[in-house]
């Protein structure tokens, strides 16, 4: 499979549209890639054992189960507003407004790309953890432990990526930026008339790389969820779901 650039698709597009191996020219695969997929298939993989006897907690497969539909809801909300911002930098209007005009408009679409499509991925791959019995759970004085989709929008974005990377999904580095993100969302930029962008201590901000980067590592999380057989396993239970 590649790694060209992934393409958000509408709601009601057609099936064989949602399917990386279409939309991708071929490309030799990275070590990152590889090392990713492998650690994906080997969690996917556990999905499908069965319930031991005499067991009262639910399996992998029941746990991932009952998480499908708002997994799967929460990905089309944020694949659609993905496609949407990226619509947005690229539209032609926006090439005629002045340069620092230019520029706070790529800050605002990497912070939506992050908070959207790159969030959700980042949670649908730790609801993987979670099932294969990775202890995760909310900080404060009502701690609990995540055990559904839906919980994890409470855990933190720098637990998230310390979890990601002690499972060596370093990939999740490049998806969620959390340096730069934390700069847009906190306007800790400048942006000159020039349309140049840096940070409160003068040094650039690079945000057209950091866009760029940002759909090369989706692009890899999502043909390799494609590829291992996720998205149509999640699709299909919650297709049986919603009967």
């Amino acid at each position: 499979m590649n790694e060209k650039s992934y393409q958000p698709t509408k709601r009601n597009a057609r099936q064989k549209e949602n399917n990386p191996a279409i939309k991708y020219r071929k490309k030799p695969p990275s070590d990152e890639y590889k090392k990713t997929e492998r650690i994906l298939r080997d969690l996917f993989g556990s999905v499908y054992q069965l319930k031991p006897k005499g067991v009262s907690l639910p399996t992998a497969h029941e746990l991932a189960e009952e998480n499908c539909r708002d997994l799967l809801e929460k990905f089309e909300e944020a694949e659609k507003m993905s496609g949407i911002l990226r619509d947005l930098k690229t539209e032609q209007i926006v090439g005629q407004l002045p340069p620092e005009s230019r520029s706070m408009i790529k800050m605002l679409v990497y912070l939506g790309l992050v908070e959207s499509l790159g969030a959700t991925l980042a949670d649908i791959v730790l609801m993987l953890l979670i099932v294969n019995g990775e202890d995760v759970h909310t900080k404060g004085p009502f701690t609990r432990h995540i055990r559904s989709f839906k919980e994890l929008r409470d855990v933190e974005l720098g637990y998230k990526l310390e979890l990601l990377k002690q499972a060596n999904l370093r990939i999740f580095q490049k998806i969620l930026g959390r340096e730069i993100r934390n700069n847009v969302a906190h306007l800790k930029f400048r942006i000159g008339k020039d349309g140049v962008i840096q940070g409160l201590g003068g040094n650039p901000i690079p945000i057209d790389d950091a866009i760029d980067e940002f759909w090369r590592s989706v692009t890899r999380i999502m043909i390799i969820l494609e590829g291992i057989g996720f998205m149509k396993w999640i699709r299909s239970k919650a297709k049986n779901e919603r009967k």
